[in-house]
């Protein structure tokens, strides 16, 4: 029986010519060991592969044994790829290496995902980290243009950082004065001796009427409001894409907010407005697309490192969030039954009247909030507010647990990308 050399990478192995059996692929360059291989050397008298001589130690012993196990000093990804080359199915992996090989190919997907929303190279656009402006006699265009709409835009910067820190005292103060300025305490009550005009009764609607906001309220909210605008309008004309600035929600959001902040402030100063009974659904109108000024704070979330993590986790377990809710809501119409049923017939202050109550029943168990608005009063009632209360939370529970280590795995993969990415800076300061 004759041997041959096989040279791995300076490793060298000798091996029966028989030892390739049918598991290997016919492409594999070991079903091709003779003279006409594109991998033998004459001279010496072997074959010579510049692979990894540990990947292919595992080949032999799969081709010897049977079994193929994954090195423990070699990447899950080369590993891969070396099986590919010696023609090797990964379907011949042990199951004792499933959760070592599969676990590093979902680790790489979540770091594919997080790097397609958070790239390496979006964090740092200058060499410094720094954004340099152009000076004042410089025309406001091309470069300048685009520096200027990084600066408002990209809160790695230092001009980036003071404009963001800018603009979430403006936000969380714009905020804060509106809710307030729904709060009658925080209002100058009117002396007036007309008579209220609205066929509207609501409390809300009297207080609008027969009060105004301070002054100083009035005029912290402008300023703001000025910010925004001047922010805004800075931001659309210094945009690369007219077209891709329109076409964000956010944009869209902050335009609607600070226009009609402008009209919600000056209806506040006529009052006389308030007298005509026919404009109240006009006003109310107003009033309503004037709280779209509260989806300001999502600009200060769309900033927020932790908060794109979560969306990011929350996305990745779309399809467990999804079984959740199916499995969620069949749970609760069996229960919503079962209960309606058991409860049937009896005369009692808390009594079901139709299925629709029984399921609103079951979701407040089941979500462990407990209103008490309804609750069994029977015997066999009560036994099923019991299970149908474990039910739900196993059944929320299971599902925030994938939910929870997803977030923990963008997390730590974002650690590896901060420290990859303080690696590229010192790299380029090294350069220069």
């Amino acid at each position: 029986m004759g041997y041959i050399t096989l040279n791995v990478r300076g490793t060298i192995f000798v091996v029966e010519q028989d030892f390739v059996n049918v598991s290997v692929k016919s492409h594999s360059p070991l079903a091709q060991l003779n003279d006409s291989s594109k991998y033998y050397n004459r001279e010496k008298d072997e074959f010579y592969f510049n692979k990894s001589a540990v990947v292919f130690d595992a080949v032999l012993d799969y081709l010897d044994t049977g079994n193929l196990h994954v090195p423990g000093n070699v990447c899950t990804e080369k590993f891969q790829s070396d099986l590919e080359f010696w023609g090797i199915p990964q379907c011949k992996l042990g199951k004792c290496c499933w959760k070592v090989f599969y676990r590093t190919e979902e680790d790489v997907t979540t770091m594919d995902t997080l790097l397609s929303h958070m790239p390496c190279d979006a964090i740092h656009t200058h060499r410094t980290g720094h954004l340099q402006l152009p000076e004042l006699d410089e025309p406001v265009s091309g470069c300048s243009r685009s520096c200027i709409y990084s600066a408002l835009n990209d809160n790695s910067t230092r001009i980036g950082k003071v404009w963001y820190g800018v603009l979430c005292v403006t936000i969380l103060l714009s905020t804060f004065l509106f809710i307030m300025a729904t709060v009658p305490s925080f209002r100058v009550k009117l002396d007036t001796t007309k008579t209220y005009p609205y066929s509207v009764t609501s409390n809300t609607a009297f207080m609008y009427w027969s009060t105004r906001p301070h002054y100083a309220t009035v005029a912290l909210d402008s300023a703001c409001n000025v910010i925004f605008m001047i922010d805004w309008l800075v931001r659309f004309f210094c945009a690369p894409s007219k077209k891709s600035f329109m076409r964000s929600f956010l944009n869209c959001v902050e335009l609607v907010s600070w226009v009609f902040q402008w009209i919600g402030l000056w209806m506040e100063l006529q009052r006389y407005l308030f007298e005509v009974e026919g404009l109240y659904p006009v006003l109310f109108i107003i009033s309503t697309i004037c709280c779209v000024r509260i989806l300001r704070v999502f600009r200060l979330i769309n900033h927020s490192v932790g908060v794109k993590l979560l969306l990011l986790s929350l996305k990745s377990s779309a399809r467990e969030l999804f079984i959740l809710a199916v499995s969620f809501g069949c749970v609760a119409i069996i229960f919503a039954l079962l209960l309606y049923m058991a409860e049937l017939g009896i005369d009692s202050d808390v009594t079901l009247p139709n299925v629709f109550v029984s399921l609103w029943w079951a979701i407040v168990t089941m979500t462990t909030v407990g209103y008490g608005d309804y609750y069994p009063t029977t015997p066999q009632g009560c036994c099923i507010g019991a299970l149908c209360a474990l039910t739900g939370i196993l059944l929320i529970a299971l599902p925030m647990a994938v939910t929870s280590s997803n977030f923990s795995d963008f997390y730590t993969f974002n650690k590896y990308r901060e420290r990859y990415i303080k690696s590229l800076q010192k790299q380029k300061e090294s350069d220069t």
